[in-house]
């Protein structure tokens, strides 16, 4: 929406009957943009109901970041993180491979995209807030300003 280039490069691991599982790697890094991405080659992800539609499988967006790597702020140190696949992504994983169908929630069916709430998983979602929503937070008055530190010796 804001025109600035988002790129990304995938690499497919696991083609199942309804679904595909892929590596993918940022080149650049924009908020949900695989999510974004996918979903405008028509290839939404799992459970995406923002950018896609919800599934009974999973009762959330089925993305999961497995190894992370970047840059830290300061310094010149590379810092990698990893997280094991989630128990939730790994029984979806086990019924793609077992042919299920990647369908809505019976319940969601008249409801997508008109709220902010997955009916399977009733947790509000969370979006960014808009302009005017923002307040500026501001740092706690010390109390002993004035005062200057006992020195020990």
């Amino acid at each position: 929406s804001d025109g600035r280039p988002a790129s990304l490069r995938y690499r497919v691991l696991e083609r199942f009957p309804h679904a595909t599982l892929l590596e993918v790697a940022l080149e650049t890094g924009r908020r949900n943009q695989i999510r974004v991405q996918l979903a405008a080659e028509r290839h939404p992800l799992v459970g995406d109901f923002s950018y896609g539609q919800p599934s009974s499988l999973i009762p959330r967006v089925a993305l999961h970041a497995h190894r992370l790597e970047f840059d830290a702020p300061r310094g010149r140190k590379r810092l990698q993180f990893e997280s094991p696949v989630p128990d939730d992504f790994a029984r979806l994983l086990k019924k793609l491979k077992n042919g299920a169908p990647i369908a809505p929630p019976p319940e969601a069916a008249g409801s997508l995209g008109k709220e902010d709430e997955h009916p399977s998983v009733r947790k509000q979602v969370v979006r960014p807030p808009k302009r005017g929503e923002l307040r500026v937070a501001r740092k706690p008055k010390d109390r002993h300003a004035g005062k200057m530190p006992r020195k020990r010796g």
